[in-house]
C-alpha cells in the first residue's frame, strides 16, 4: 500500500532509508532503449552508496532532488537534467525521433531497494531544449514545455494509475528539426504550510528530431529560474492535499506547446 501523504517529520526520518526511482529508459514507439543509453546517467546522492545502503550499486542514483531555496526561488541547477548529469553527456548516445511519434520515460526497475513503479504522488512535465552541442550543453538556455500529466481525478494522479512505470507523450508534429535535450520531471508537491520539501525526479535524453518543422515553440523559460517553491503547483494551497482537491490543481511553469 502506498502512503498518500508523508508528514514532514516522517519524511525527514525517511530521507536516508526510503526507496526512490530514476527515469533511465527512453521509449520510442513503446520500444525500450535500455538503461541510460540515450538518457544522461546521473550521480549518486551523498550517503547513498552500495556499501552504506541497501546493497545496490546504483541505489544512490535514485533519491530525489530536494531544491535549495533562496528568497523563495528554486536555485538547484540539478533540476535541469539530474544530479551531475552533465558529466555523462559525452558518452550518452542520441536517439533519432520522428516528430509526431509517441515517446516515453521509464523508471529503472532492476535497482535493488528502489521502487518498481512511480512511487510518489505528483505531476509529470516534459520539456525540450534546442542545442547543437549535446555533449557539452548543461541546459542553461531556453526550454519549452511539450507535455503535462496532472491529476487523474480529484484524489489521484495520472502517474499513479495502475502502478505505472512510464510517462508517455507525443513529440509535437511541427517541432523544428534538430538536436535537443528532452527533459522529464516528475515531482511530489507538499501542502501548505509546509514548503521547501518538494521532491523532484529529473532526467534528460539526447534526441535528434526529424520532421516537417514549421512550428514556433514557446513560451521559452529557463530552468530552474521558472520555478518558485511557493508556487501553488509546488506548495499546494490551503484546502488541497496530495490526494484531495486535485481537480483545481494548476501546474508550475509555462503553458504546453502542442505544435
Amino acid at each position: 500500500m502506498r502512503t498518500h501523504f508523508i508528514p514532514l517529520i516522517v519524511y525527514t526520518l525517511l530521507q536516508g532509508a526510503t526507496s526512490h526511482y530514476v527515469f533511465s529508459h527512453l521509449l520510442v514507439n513503446s520500444t525500450d532503449s535500455g538503461h541510460f543509453k540515450y538518457i544522461r546517467d546521473v550521480g549518486k546522492e551523498k550517503g547513498y552508496d552500495g556499501e552504506y545502503c541497501c546493497g545496490a550499486e546504483e541505489f544512490g542514483k535514485t533519491p530525489p532532488i530536494v531544491p535549495n531555496l533562496k528568497e523563495g526561488t528554486v536555485k538547484e541547477v540539478a533540476l535541469r537534467c539530474g544530479r551531475q548529469a552533465e558529466l555523462s553527456a559525452p558518452k550518452t548516445e542520441t536517439a533519432t525521433i520522428i516528430a509526431g511519434t509517441e515517446v516515453g520515460f521509464r523508471i529503472a526497475t532492476h535497482i535493488a531497494s528502489a521502487f518498481t513503479s512511480i512511487g510518489h504522488p505528483g505531476p509529470a512535465q516534459v520539456y525540450l531544449h534546442r542545442t547543437d552541442d549535446l555533449q557539452n550543453d548543461v541546459g542553461d538556455g531556453d526550454w519549452f514545455k511539450i507535455a503535462y500529466q496532472g491529476p487523474f481525478n480529484d484524489t489521484y494522479w495520472t502517474t499513479w494509475v495502475d502502478q505505472r512505470t512510464d510517462v508517455n507523450f507525443t513529440i509535437p508534429l511541427t517541432t523544428p528539426p534538430g538536436t535537443y535535450l528532452l527533459r522529464m520531471e516528475q515531482f511530489m508537491p507538499f501542502p501548505r504550510p509546509t514548503t521547501g520539501y518538494s521532491q523532484w525526479y529529473v532526467n534528460c535524453a539526447h534526441v535528434n528530431i526529424i520532421g516537417p518543422g514549421g512550428g514556433n515553440p514557446g513560451p521559452m523559460v529557463r530552468i530552474p529560474d521558472v520555478y518558485r517553491e511557493d508556487d501553488p503547483g509546488i506548495a499546494l494551497p490551503n484546502g488541497m492535499g496530495q490526494t484531495k482537491g486535485l481537480s483545481k490543481y494548476v501546474p508550475p511553469g509555462p503553458a504546453v506547446w502542442t505544435g
